[in-house]
């Protein structure tokens, strides 16, 4: 039967229309026992399941008719007097309990009880038993059986209560005493006995309670009262009875004052049963409630006013005066832990409270976020889902679109979390719900659709998405933005859905984002993602490890991009003012920006009720606080609203500031009752870090700590009330607190309290100091960043603190006219006691704490001020083993330039800094050495152990390295845990499986490398599970590591980062190994193609940092996954690709100076055949000074691979071919051995469309014709004939790529244009003709087929040559110019307009000519639009009203000048096409993979911003010129400034700027200038006309001279140029001005430039950051500076970046060594003054800084020809100041001749003399000597010349040299 049943439809189970009813009570009366047992069997088996939530189904239906049908009939049989009937109906009734749904419990449980009462002891043991085996077979006991259906089971056994012994026995049943059992009923019980007014059982129950019946009464009248109410009858008898009953208690007590004595439990147990199944309980609760409002109104409201309460409208206002007490007990209820509520129960209460929104319609608005936590947590429940889904289709069918928007994204993505897992049934249900709100509010939602997550690509969801999708950007970016937003949400479901969107996002366009990653521009929205994911993982810290673990995955898709390719924000606000909580008004700004910032926010996202009611008291009681009352619930944000009651204007305005999302949130809570029970908190001693287990344990219990001890009359009010909030499982309450509460008890509690504060930092980095477990680690790393960060906000108030006092001084003299005294800051008792503070945090405890955090930076900062101090005090022997540790801390910074430095400190260098610096440097054989000489000397020191196995795995020798710590550890077996460590590592890199696995298994201390071992062994087991598991282990222990170094920077997360790349790498390369089974048990999405990731290895290694100690590790382990795990295709693609990828390691090796180790990569890599390692083995050859080896290795290969001609070559191998040639060709060139013109043709035959190969053919040829005469007047046929070739493999080159664009463009368009020149002169050269003519047709056929952008790099220098004398080359110009200015108008414009307005009328003609040209040429009309007469004539108005401007006359005290009276036609130009003239705009951007792509590169940013407007306020600057400071408003809504120069050529420092952008592309190019970041700091310079030019702003800056005097003022150094002059000019005693200047000009001013760094840069990753930046920008600048002849660097014309640290050089005029003519000649080449040197750090002016000279300087020499182009321009294009000196001499002499050489192109003599003596510099020599210096030599007299005290002293003293 069992059988049968099993297989028919629930249809056919329906017992009133089959046979099975008879058969089963024929079975259960059958004589048999084995028949009636049988029975009992296979009667459950009529029964369907049917959930508690279902109401509809068939199943459903079925089995309410059965029970209904069944259960009738066993009451029969249970009558019987037939004792084995009996037994086996009793059994049957237990089978059913244990195999039935919750539905049917309840009656079964009802018949058993009954046989409780059986005088049969038989029986009623058996039905005791049967109870048992029930709750046994559900895992529970019986009492929790029981408990769901307490209530109805107590009134059940109430009604039975005089049958003898039932009770008693099943108290029993529960475990309970009698007594026990009517104290949890009483509240079920009672109500029923007062409605049949059953005084005699109310009495007993009573006196059993030990009460009186008036106080049980009163106790339970809420209950009573729903009871009487439910009646829906007459109840005038039973609340006569009860208030009888009450009366004993409470005299004269009306039926109001009964119901407000329970209001909230009495409505709230009505509205519960508005959630019953059945309709006729339901109306019963709608009309007691309408009865329960009625009745609290007076007796003597009227008669209109009683009916009005019965309406709909009345019970709305009504409910919602209750509704968040309701919501608290469906929220308890829905938490339940104790199973006191049943599944059913639950279902009844959210049936409640859909069935209470309903009813109070669209005001339950104002309680969104309440009711939304409260249905997402109904949601999370399994088996309440179907109910809950009717929940939510209610409440987003009450609210309006408008309500519906700002949580649109919200509300999907809690209804789409687990949608893959649901029930068809409730997918369908979804799906409605969802179209219901997209389709039918589409207009008024489609402007949130963007933000939507993506919707399944499924039939289901087809209506969805034809919805959303029109209205989403499919962009990549666009798509990343919407998801980076979501993943910033509130609410942690949007999250926990964006981040594995998101991560699918990543996967599928990895090449695209690569790409991006890689492009020139770089991509701000990449920095953004990795920024967001951080800030994500910091912000679930402790709270949820799945979102944490979602977002180290997506970090792992992404990569390890360069710190130095994105700009990745940190948010670690360090705006925290002093809180003294003393006056009203700051401590009210104060609680709403606490509310703002972190409460509503954190009740928006509160998925936990109990969490958010905290939240509400605190918010609550806080707007009390406030003064903020129910009246302010309606104000509106207009600003004339009327006050409410006992406002203030300024409580109104901190109202309207709270933003609209936040305001939405403390509205309700203006009128609610939240209260907390108040217990005490467990105190720990101080310091409590001592006395906690983990990170959130400490800091809740510290942030507690702190608020009970914050000073200030106001303290206590406002941090009583959020103990429970900092309690919480959102720490970042608790870490926004922790500072404001610092800086309180520091400057306002007592010393006590300050010396606590102190045990407490102490106590954290004494613990990170001392021996470390790995138990506390995360605890540790998060404790000690939190204090680092508490340090570094203290720094930051300590300087604006000072800011502050020194702008209140200021304006104090201001107003009063009196001198403040300086002193007056140093009586700041405040500061001081902040500053006294951190000063007794000693300075080497934080940088060993900093150190052993891995916060290398921090410890750098605050040892170099250690070392500092030392030195002050200690002779240079004595601070050896401080150099040391500076040593020690360089090396794990990766700054080989400082490791350097430091070497230059150290008198006798010990073995230890000897190693260090060869491990640094990479010379792993002499490190091995030193160590085995140390370990000749300690052989039981096991940190030498593990360095020489250090140096041996770094070789490579993996072998020995395995074989020496098996030596080691069979001596020292205590030390085998850390030696198996290296074991794992050593053994999965060589691929010793069976070694592994053996190590595997013995102890050994955790590390990420052993992790690695473990997943690459589990993967080679193919045990997927494992591999899993440990996956996540290992990205769990990463967690804590990344989110305390990204609370700093991502430059200190990148190794966390680089290590979830390797994780990424290793999941996806091992998919290969699972089966399809396996890999969709995890997901079918997250399924990764091998083929993906293999295809991407190269992008994916070319963005991570260019360092060894990133990319080896990368390559080693894809060594492993590609040989050994088979990630490879077939076996010869994986021995090709571990080829490749030895390769790289030995790239990487070579780049890092590390050759020994290279080699041997090297050697792998030929043993596996691979086809370009000799190639490589001959760059290593030619690296380590092997030149011949390199080519006899070279011509090897030619001769082995490429001798023979005739035989086909593969397209694959050309390029290949055409390397070695080219690298054969350059060695024979540099060592002047064989014919190098034949193998450099060689190269381009080998591959005709390799850019490389016909730059260097071009390139030799120009190395020849720099041999042939430079005069044109003996210009030869080689001459020509060279010019040619060099023209003619530049032309080639540009042709095939734009990787040597700046080395190739501008000298191609000299050498054309002087090969003009030359026919104008000698127009019968043939030769010169012909050549001519051939070059002038390829260029013309450049400008045809290749794009127009490759020419915007030459436009400078073809706008100098508008006047050629050639008219081909003057047709070519106008011809180039045309097509530039047409494809890029916006950019090319403001190069032409100043030229249109040169004083010179040819120059002015030849410009007009070509933009008549451009606005006639159709083409530019129709990509224009149709308005490029309008565009042109835009521009061309906009710089006259721009010149007007300048050339306004100023009186000597104007200082103001205003747009609208001043002049209105430039205020009346208002939204421009023009583009605003900043660097970003107008610079160039080429194709970043060197390619010239026709239509898909944009050179230009697409989004660049126009001019909007100008604004009213022009500033006018105090100096000689008097420049006008204006600001114009840009299309993009920011501000921009600019500076409008009169009476000055910008000429100049416009050419400087272009020569400066040319030297910043060759820098990137440079591998070692790019490891450096080296660069110049530009900004746009437009001349007007030669007199006038607008300037870029340069935010954001200090000048050197202000900072410095601002130091020494604070010091109370007085600085008196005047005093200085005097004495070094007066010279006493004879005494020469060097001497004076070293001995009592210097002493009196001590360097303080560094303490500038500090103050401006508190955080130590910027700190460092802009260090560098300063020491690599100052050293760029200085060789610029140097080879320009650049002058005048007084300490305003240089200024320093606040945001960077950049050194920017402005006021350029000073060029061409013109400071040598001033009346005091200028005698350094550079400023490096000591205030400088100082900056630097402690090793001055070695290491860092002379790397980075000589670096610039290496790049500048190497493109001299490039760089002398540029500047060429000054020959065609003079300034002023040349030409009125000619005009003052030549002009005067010659008359007219000369006057009309100036209307067409002349040469300068000036400027050729200048150009030669450029070059001279650039060739490296000397002033006097004719020998060239080396480039080290020249950098070395370059910084003695400009640090000289004798250059010094004589200097100009308003240049300070003393500063």
């Amino acid at each position: 039967m069992r059988r049968i049943l099993s297989h028919i439809k629930s249809e056919e189970l329906f017992l009133e229309t089959s046979p099975f009813l008879v058969l089963a009570i024929g079975g259960l009366t059958s004589s048999t026992r084995n028949i009636r047992l049988g029975t009992s069997l296979f009667i459950p088996h009529l029964f369907p399941y049917s959930a508690c939530s279902d109401f509809i189904s068939i199943e459903h239906k079925v089995l309410e008719s059965n029970k209904l049908q069944f259960f009738t009939s066993i009451k029969q049989l249970l009558e019987t007097s037939d004792v084995d009937v009996l037994e086996s109906c009793i059994i049957c009734i237990g089978n059913l309990g244990r195999n039935c749904c919750e539905k049917l419990l309840l009656p079964v449980l009802y018949c058993l009880i009954d046989q409780l009462s059986d005088k049969n002891i038989l029986l009623k043991s058996i039905a005791f038993e049967q109870i048992k085996y029930i709750a046994k077979f559900r895992n529970k006991a019986p009492y929790d059986l029981i408990l769901p259906y307490l209530p109805e089971i107590s009134v059940y056994l109430m009604d039975r209560l005089k049958i003898s012994g039932l009770f008693k026995d099943f108290s029993k049943v529960l475990g309970l005493n009698p007594k026990a059992f009517i104290e949890r009923t009483i509240s079920h019980t009672l109500p029923h006995l007062i409605i049949h007014q059953q005084t005699d059982l109310i009495q007993e129950l009573a006196n059993v309670l030990n009460m009186k019946i008036g106080v049980l009464c009163v106790n339970q009248m809420s209950h009573i009262l729903k009871a009487i109410f439910m009646l829906n009858q007459d109840t005038y008898n039973p609340i006569t009875y009860v208030r009888k009953i009450a009366q004993l208690e409470i005299e004269d007590i009306s039926m109001k004052g009964l119901i407000l004595s329970c209001a909230l439990e009495l409505v709230t147990n009505l509205v519960m049963e508005l959630g019953d199944s059945h309709e006729g309980v339901q109306k019963k609760a709608k009309n007691a409630l309408l009865t329960m409002n009625a009745s609290l109104l007076d007796d003597n409201a009227g008669a209109k006013k009683k009916a009005a309460v019965n309406g709909d409208a009345a019970l709305s206002e009504f409910l919602l005066n209750h509704f968040l007490g309701i919501l608290s007990f469906v929220n308890q209820s829905l938490t339940d832990q104790t199973g006191r509520v049943s599944v059913g129960e639950k279902v009844k209460i959210v049936n409640g409270l859909v069935e209470l929104m309903k009813l109070v319609g669209n005001r339950i608005t104002s309680l969104i976020p309440q009711i939304m936590t409260t249905l997402q947590t109904a949601l999370a429940i399994d088996s309440i889902r179907n109910v809950a889904l009717n929940g939510w289709e209610v409440f987003v069918g009450i609210l309006g679109p408008r309500q519906i928007g700002p949580i649109l994204n919200q509300v999907v993505g809690i209804l789409m979390k687990g949608w893959s897992g649901c029930s068809e049934l409730e997918s369908v249900h979804i799906i409605k719900i969802i179209e219901a709100i997209l389709v039918r509010h589409s207009e008024v939602l489609k402007v949130y659709f963007n933000d939507l997550c993506e919707f399944p690509r499924q039939k289901e969801f087809n209506v969805i998405n034809a919805v959303v999708d029109p209205h989403r950007k499919n962009e990549v970016l666009d798509k990343m933005k919407r998801l980076l937003k979501a993943v910033s949400h509130d609410n942690s479901v949007v999250v926990e859905s964006a981040l594995f969107e998101l991560k699918l996002l990543l996967r599928k366009e990895q090449a695209y984002l690569l790409t991006e990653i890689l492009s020139e521009s770089g991509n701000d929205v990449i920095g953004e993602a990795v920024s967001v994911l951080l800030e994500t993982l910091k912000k679930y810290n402790g709270t949820r490890v799945d979102l944490q673990l979602a977002c180290c995955e997506s970090l792992g898709v992404l990569g390890a991009p360069d710190p130095a390719r994105l700009h990745v924000t940190i948010n670690s606000s360090m705006d925290i003012s002093l809180e003294s909580f003393e006056a009203k008004d700051t401590t009210d700004v104060f609680v709403c920006k606490f509310i703002e910032k972190q409460l509503a926010p954190a009740f928006r996202s509160a998925t936990n009720p109990q969490s958010q009611a905290h939240l509400a008291f605190a918010i609550q009681e806080l707007l009390q606080f406030c003064g903020f009352t129910v009246e302010f619930q309606n104000l509106g944000s207009r600003s004339d609203a009327a006050l409410p009651t006992g406002s203030s204007a300024r409580m109104v305005t901190m109202w309207q500031n709270f933003p609209r999302a936040v305001l939405d949130v403390i509205r309700p809570l203006l009128s609610t009752k939240y209260s907390i029970e108040a217990k005490s908190v467990r105190q720990l001693a101080s310091p409590i870090y001592q006395h906690t287990s983990g990170f959130k344990d400490w800091l809740q219990f510290w942030v507690v700590d702190l608020m009970n001890k914050a000073t200030g009359k106001y303290a206590n009010r406002i941090f009583s009330v959020c103990t429970k909030v900092v309690e919480s499982e959102n720490i970042g309450i608790g870490l926004y607190l922790l500072p404001r509460l610092v800086l309180n008890v520091l400057t306002g509690g007592s010393t006590t309290h300050g010396k606590e504060l102190l045990a407490e930092f102490t106590a954290v980095l004494n613990d990170v100091v001392g021996p470390t477990g790995g138990d506390n680690m995360e605890k540790q790393q998060l404790s000690s960043q939190t204090i680092f960060q508490l340090i570094d906000h203290l720094t930051v108030w300590i300087r604006s603190r000072r800011r502050d006092i020194g702008k209140s001084r200021a304006q104090q003299r201001k107003s009063t006219g009196k001198h403040v005294l300086d002193d007056e800051e140093d009586r700041d008792a405040v500061r001081q006691r902040v500053a006294s503070f951190l000063a007794g945090i000693p300075t080497v405890l934080m940088a060993e704490a900093s150190y052993r955090c891995k916060s290398y930076a921090r410890a750098l900062l605050h040892y170099e001020q250690h070392v500092r101090s030392e030195r002050k005090i200690k002779s240079e022997a004595e601070m050896q083993p401080a150099y040391g540790f500076l040593q020690t801390i360089y090396s794990h910074l990766e700054e080989p330039d400082g490791i350097d430095g430091i070497s230059t400190l150290f008198l006798n260098p010990t073995l230890e800094q000897q190693i260090l610096e060869h491990e640094s440097a990479g010379r792993w054989t002499s490190a091995q050495t030193c160590y085995e000489i140390c370990l000749q000397n300690n052989p039981d020191e096991l940190k030498l152990h593990t360095g020489l196995i250090n140096c041996l795995k770094n070789l490579g020798h993996l072998s020995t390295m395995l074989t020496h710590i098996s030596g080691i550890a069979s001596i020292h077996p205590s030390w085998s845990a850390h030696l198996n460590s290296y074991s794992i590592e050593g053994a999965w890199r060589l691929g010793s499986w069976d070694v592994l696995d053996h190590v595997l298994t013995k102890p050994h201390l955790p590390s990420f490398e052993t992790d690695v071992g473990k997943i690459l062994s589990l993967a080679k087991q193919l045990r997927y599970q494992d591999f899993k598991s440990t996956l996540r282990k290992t990205r769990e222990m990463l967690i804590a590591p990344l989110a305390a170094a990204s609370m700093e920077s991502y430059s200190r997360a990148y190794d966390c980062v680089v290590k979830l790349n390797m994780l990424h790498e290793t999941e996806a390369a091992c998919q290969h190994l699972w089966s399809e089974e396996q890999l969709e048990s995890n997901g079918p999405n997250e399924i990764v193609l091998a083929d993906t990731i293999m295809k991407s290895l190269d992008a994916r290694l070319k963005i991570t940092m260019p360092s060894l100690k990133v990319r080896e590790p990368i390559l080693n382990l894809r060594r492993i996954l590609i040989s050994d795990l088979g990630a490879a295709n077939s076996q010869a693609s994986a021995k090709l690709e571990c080829g490749r990828i030895w390769l790289q390691t030995a790239k990487a090796l070579r780049a890092a100076g590390h050759y020994q180790p290279a080699y041997s990569a090297i050697v792998h890599a030929t043993e596996l055949q691979t086809p370009n390692a000799l190639l490589q083995k001959a760059k290593w050859l030619t690296e380590t000074s092997q030149p011949h080896k390199a080519i006899l290795e070279l011509r090897t290969l030619i001769d082995r691979h490429y001798s023979n001609s005739g035989s086909p070559i593969q397209d694959s191998m050309k390029l290949l071919k055409a390397k070695t040639l080219l690298m054969y060709a350059r060695r024979m060139d540099e060592t002047n051995t064989g014919t190098s013109e034949v193998m450099f043709n060689a190269v381009t035959v080998a591959d005709p469309k390799w850019e490389k190969g016909f730059f260097y053919l071009g390139r030799y040829h120009n190395k020849l014709l720099d041999r042939e005469p430079t005069n044109q007047a003996k210009a030869n046929t080689a001459n020509v004939n060279g010019i040619f070739r060099v023209c003619r493999n530049y032309l080639l080159a540009l042709q095939y790529g734009t990787r040597y664009i700046y080395q190739t463009l501008p000298r191609l368009l000299t050498l054309w244009m002087g090969l003009g020149d030359l026919l104008v002169k000698k127009p019968d050269q043939e030769l010169g003709k012909k050549h001519f003519e051939r070059i002038t047709k390829e260029l013309r056929k450049l400008i045809e087929e290749m794009p127009a952008y490759i020419f915007l790099p030459a436009v400078p220098q073809l706008i100098s040559r508008i006047l050629h004398s050639n008219k081909s080359v003057l047709q070519m110009l106008e011809l180039i110019l045309a097509t530039v200015l047409a494809s890029y108008p916006q950019q090319t414009l403001w190069s032409l307009l100043g030229v249109r307005k040169s004083k010179y009328k040819n120059r002015s003609d030849r410009c007009e000519s070509i933009l008549t040209k451009v606005q006639a040429d159709p083409v530019f009309r129709q990509a224009n639009l149709n308005k490029s007469n309008n565009f042109i004539k835009e521009g061309v108005s906009l710089c006259e009203e721009l010149l007007n401007l300048c050339n306004y006359p100023i009186n000597s005290k104007e200082t103001i000048l205003t747009m609208n009276r001043d002049f209105p036609i430039l205020k009346r130009m208002s939204n421009l096409n023009m583009i605003l003239p900043i660097q970003k705009t107008l610079t160039v951007t080429l194709p970043s993979d060197g390619s010239v792509s026709k239509s898909n590169h944009l050179p230009f940013p697409f989004d660049a911003p126009t001019i909007k407007e100008f604004h009213n306020e022009i500033e006018v600057m105090n100096s000689l010129q008097k420049p006008r400071k204006i600001t114009i408003l840009g299309s993009n809504g920011r501000d921009y400034i600019f500076l409008l120069k009169p009476k000055d050529d910008l000429r100049k420092d416009a050419r400087l700027m272009e020569f400066n952008g040319l030297i910043n592309k060759l820098l990137k190019k440079d591998p070692e200038a790019r490891r450096r970041n080296l660069r110049v700091r530009t900004y746009a310079v437009v001349p007007l006309n030669e007199e006038c030019g607008i300037i870029e702003w340069v935010d954001n800056t200090c000048g050197f001279r202000n900072i410095v005097a601002k130091s020494y003022k604070a010091k109370g150094v007085h600085v008196a140029p005047q005093e200085i002059k005097e004495l070094l000019e007066r010279r006493p005693g004879g005494t020469d001005s060097a001497t004076i200047f070293t001995q009592q000009v210097l002493p009196r001013f001590a360097p303080v430039f560094h303490e500038w760094f500090l103050e401006t840069f508190p955080e130590p990753t910027k700190w460092f950051a802009s260090r560098l930046s300063y020491s690599g920008t100052v050293a760029v600048m200085s060789m610029v500076g140097y080879v320009v002849g650049l002058g005048d660097r007084h300490g305003e014309n240089i200024l320093f970046d606040e945001l960077s640290g950049d050194c920017v050089h402005v006021d350029l005029n000073c060029l061409f060594e013109k400071g040598t003519t001033f009346e005091k000649p200028e005698r350094v080449p550079f400023r490096l003054t000591h205030n400088m040197v100082d900056a630097f750090g402690v090793t001055g002016t070695e290491g860092v800084f002379r790397k980075a000279c000589e670096t610039s300087l290496h790049v500048l020499r190497a493109n001299r020809e490039s760089l002398l182009a540029v500047l060429e321009t000054f020959i065609h294009d003079p300034l002023c100041e040349w030409n009125k000196q000619r005009a003052s001499t030549g002009v005067q002499r010659l008359g007219g001749a000369a006057a009309k050489e100036l209307q067409r192109e002349a040469e300068n003599e000036e400027a050729v003399k200048h150009l030669t003596k450029i070059e001279t510099k650039l060739k490296g020599i000397p002033k006097q000597g004719l020998v060239p210096l080396s480039i080290e030599g020249q950098v070395q007299e370059l910084i003695a010349e400009a640090t000289s005290p004798q250059n010094l002293s004589v200097m100009y003293i308003g240049w300070a040299p003393f500063l």
